[in-house]
């Protein structure tokens, strides 16, 4: 009877743990997502996410934990580039550094998450094509990375790129922040907006089509609320709940029902009950106070959600949900998180970047499993490693493989395996590894290993 009843809450908890909602917070690069969960940990799926997997090769089309460590509080996404925050304020990046985006006074790509710096007041991060913005708790801005078209604000007309944060100015009255392409911007605490790097397009909305270097005041409104930079467009909200787009417009992203680029801050429609956006490549996605779903702009892969292809130059609802909390796009892609913690995802997917275990577009939001490539102790009911631990070798028993991964918990490929009946670990130092399992069908399974002396 003690063995059927443990079996039953076995089930019930395995069963919990494969449908509980879990995801805090989503990060969107070119054709990769990361995603934060409650529980602190840092997840991965699509391509180009071999930057935190430890080969940039690596491409997944499932969450796939990143190492162990379970104290992650932010993530920010360039375009190859990830930034993250840990809960006692330090600040790892990795990726392409090719102009010095991660900040680690190198020009060196990394293929894991490392520290930048030992400072440990960093709040925000947020990241634009290859150059990253901070702000720390003190309200003092830093900038590094790319500044081809002045994006990093250090003024003087430089383009001179940096690759370690750079102070910009000398106030602490920082907000907030959004990266674009080239361009950026900031939110004071007294409501104004700043704005600085390329304007080819109005999307810096200070009439003009020339760079400017240096956080610059757009307009005199002190009543912005929140801010969101695209490619070479701007979406802000106003403290009213009014939504306002600038910059390039040849998708319809700005959302006023025209393909005209507009080079000052314009009002969208005229709702004031705007809560929540996010700007991607072309397309815009944000919520109302009502939790529902609105859409518009470039849609040729699904971004929108809408079941179409066909781009909207006006907002549209997204089904007849109203339980949407916040969106996160991306080139071509779009995140939604509802209240309940769960993920869905819509548009472009030909790299796994939507995480649903397929490599095929959706035109709808679709949900995203909290369970996948976890390194859980429910895994073994389906698949072992064994012995483990061990000193000499480890075996598998499943079939169906392709390719087996030896990793440290940092992220650095150790050892890759082609299929056999035994792994050999000799002369692989003591410790916790991360064995990666890749299946005929290219889904991919994570397991903790325990090396022995």
């Amino acid at each position: 009877m003690l063995k059927k009843i443990s079996l039953t809450l076995f089930i019930m908890l395995f069963a919990f743990h494969i449908n509980a909602q879990c995801w805090k917070t989503i990060a969107t690069g070119d054709y990769y997502t990361i995603g934060l969960k409650n529980d602190g940990t840092l997840w991965t799926w699509g391509h180009y996410n071999g930057y935190l997997l430890g080969d940039v090769y690596i491409q997944t089309i499932k969450p796939t934990l990143v190492g162990t460590d379970s104290d992650w509080k932010n993530i920010e996404t360039g375009l190859h580039h990830t930034l993250a925050i840990k809960n006692d304020g330090s600040l790892w990046a990795s990726g392409n550094n090719i102009n010095g985006a991660l900040g680690d006074a190198t020009y060196i790509s990394k293929y894991s998450l490392t520290k930048i710096g030992t400072d440990a007041d960093w709040k925000i991060v947020s990241a634009g094509f290859d150059y990253t913005m901070a702000i720390k708790n003190d309200g003092s801005l830093w900038t590094w990375g790319n500044n081809s078209a002045g994006q990093l604000g250090i003024g003087s007309g430089s383009i001179l790129n940096k690759n370690v944060p750079t102070r910009i100015g000398t106030a602490t009255d920082w907000k907030s922040i959004a990266a674009g392409n080239e361009h950026a911007l900031a939110l004071k605490d007294n409501g104004s907006i700043w704005a600085w790097g390329s304007n080819d397009y109005g999307e810096l909305g200070i009439p003009s089509n020339i760079p400017i270097f240096a956080p610059k005041q757009v307009g005199v409104a002190t009543d912005w609320q929140s801010i969101a930079a695209g490619d070479q467009f701007t979406i802000a909200i106003k403290n009213d709940g009014s939504l306002w787009g600038w910059g390039t417009n040849y998708s319809g992203q700005l959302g006023d029902g025209t393909n005209v680029n507009k080079i000052i801050p314009t009002r969208i429609g005229y709702d004031n009950d705007w809560k929540y956006i996010s700007a991607g490549l072309a397309h815009t996605t944000a919520i109302k106070n009502n939790g529902s779903l609105w859409t518009w702009g470039y849609n040729r892969d699904g971004e929108l959600g809408d079941g179409t292809i066909i781009d909207k130059n006006v907002p549209t609802k997204i089904g007849n949900s109203f339980d949407w909390q916040r969106v996160f796009a991306s080139n071509y892609h779009s995140n939604i998180n509802k209240n309940d913690s769960s993920l869905w995802a819509s548009g472009h997917n030909r790299y796994g970047q939507l995480g649903d275990g397929t490599k095929i577009d959706k035109y709808i939001p679709i949900q995203i499993s909290c369970s996948s490539l976890s390194v859980s102790d429910v895994n073994p009911v389906s698949l072992q490693i064994y012995p483990n631990p061990t000193k000499d070798y480890f075996s598998i028993n499943a079939k169906d493989v392709k390719q087996v991964k030896l990793y440290s918990l940092d992220g650095k490929l150790i050892k890759e395996y082609t299929p056999s009946d035994k792994y050999t670990i000799r002369g692989i130092s003591k410790g916790i590894y991360i064995i990666k399992i890749t299946d005929s069908k290219e889904v991919s399974s994570t397991y903790k290993l325990k090396i022995i002396e």
